[in-house]
C-alpha cells in the first residue's frame, strides 16, 4: 500500500473513482445526516463507532445504499463501472474464486477473498435458489452486497441491527 493505509489506498484507487464520496472510512466532516445509528449507548446517545482513516479492512466502513450496489455492478461488470476500468477482471475472478488451501478447504471451499461463493457445498451465505458461481458479503450490522453474474443481478441490503445482545 505504500505510504498511505488502507482506508487512503481504498478511498484513492476504488470509492473515488466509483464516484463515492459519501463513502469510506470516516464520515465525511463528521456528518452523521445519513446514519442510522447500530447501537444506542445506556445514555441513549446514537453510537457509529468510526474506526479511523485506515479502518480495519474489515469493519467501519460506511457506504450508501446506491454506492454499494453501484461497488456490486462493478463487480458484477469484472472491474468496469460507468465505463471506466476500476479493478482488472483477473483481480475480481481472483476476489470470487474459492481461496482456501488444505484442511481450510475441506472446511470452508465457499470463501473467497472477502466473499462467500454459491457452489455445490453444503454451507454459504448466498440465497439457497441463487445460481452456483453468485457471491455475497455480509457486514456486522447484517448489510449485504449479493451479486449474481448468471442472472446479471446486483443487490444491496443495508440493516442497523447489530449481532450483540439486547441492541
Amino acid at each position: 500500500m505504500g505510504e498511505a493505509g488502507f482506508g487512503q489506498t481504498l478511498q484513492k484507487h476504488v470509492l473515488g473513482p466509483l464516484g463515492m464520496r459519501r463513502s469510506g472510512f470516516l464520515l465525511p466532516d463528521g456528518d452523521t445526516s445519513l446514519l442510522i445509528p447500530a447501537l444506542t449507548t445506556r445514555d441513549s446517545e446514537p453510537w457509529y463507532d468510526e474506526w479511523g482513516p485506515d479502518g480495519r479492512g474489515m469493519a467501519g466502513l460506511y457506504m450508501t445504499p446506491r454506492d454499494l450496489a453501484a461497488y456490486g455492478e462493478m463487480l458484477l461488470n469484472e472491474g468496469r463501472l460507468y465505463g471506466r476500468r476500476i479493478l482488472a477482471a483477473s483481480t475480481v475472478r481472483t476476489m470470487v474464486t474459492p481461496q482456501m488451501q488444505g484442511k481450510a478447504a475441506k472446511l470452508y471451499p465457499y470463501q473467497g477473498l472477502g466473499w462467500h461463493i454459491k457452489g455445490p457445498w453444503k454451507f454459504t451465505e448466498c440465497p439457497s435458489i441463487a445460481p452456483d458461481g453468485s457471491y455475497s458479503h455480509g457486514g456486522g450490522t447484517h448489510c449485504m452486497l449479493f451479486v449474481c453474474p448468471a442472472r446479471n443481478l446486483v443487490a444491496a441490503k443495508l440493516l442497523n441491527r447489530g449481532y450483540w445482545p439486547n441492541t
